[in-house]
């Protein structure tokens, strides 16, 4: 098991119900951004597309398996990816930069019938109709650190043979994949 904990989420497991009860239909598009500003030099800090490589498994987590189409930016600061989701054709960009200073974090996916829009910093999620009307209000009352704590506790259970929520290696490969191919790219 791979540590992406945002899977433990409390919105983030909300929205994959709300994905699995089809509320907005067949998804057509996402965008899952994680912007946060970091002023460390370079050579001190990760490149943006593996230190929030959490992102594009949220994507793939909620939508399927993907095929990174494109990749721009610079790695260092910022990068735009773009993934199709091989059964839905759904189309995702991950924006990650390390440029803006007033954090974002969260995603939004539209569909036939809806949306799905995520504030994972704020634990917010709701899911409004093609006529702007809420369907489904959510407001998390967990913590990153309870997160971590239940990531932990899945793992001890997988070790015992359960069947728990939590990246396998075969996932988390896929997505180490993609951002190899993204800062390629970037070449």
């Amino acid at each position: 098991m791979v540590g992406y904990n945002l899977r433990f989420h409390s919105c983030v497991k909300r929205a994959r119900e709300w994905l699995g009860e089809g509320l907005i239909g067949k998804p057509l598009w996402a965008r899952f951004t994680c912007a946060q500003y970091n002023n460390k030099a370079d050579y001190i800090r990760d490149g943006v597309i593996l230190n929030w490589s959490h992102e594009i498994d949220l994507a793939i987590h909620l939508l399927g398996h993907a095929v990174m189409m494109a990749a721009v930016g610079d790695d260092q600061s910022t990068v735009d990816i773009i993934l199709n989701h091989d059964v839905t054709h759904c189309q995702t960009v991950v924006h990650l930069d390390y440029l803006t200073k007033y954090e974002r974090r969260g995603f939004l996916i539209v569909g036939t019938d809806g949306s799905i829009e995520v504030d994972l910093l704020r634990r917010k999620a709701f899911c409004p109709d093609n006529r702007g009307l809420y369907t489904r209000n959510f407001h998390g009352r967990d913590t990153f650190d309870e997160n971590y704590v239940a990531e932990a506790h899945a793992f001890l259970d997988r070790l015992d043979g359960k069947d728990v929520d939590g990246c396998t290696a075969a996932e988390a490969m896929h997505v180490a994949d993609i951002c190899l191919l993204a800062k390629e790219h970037m070449k």
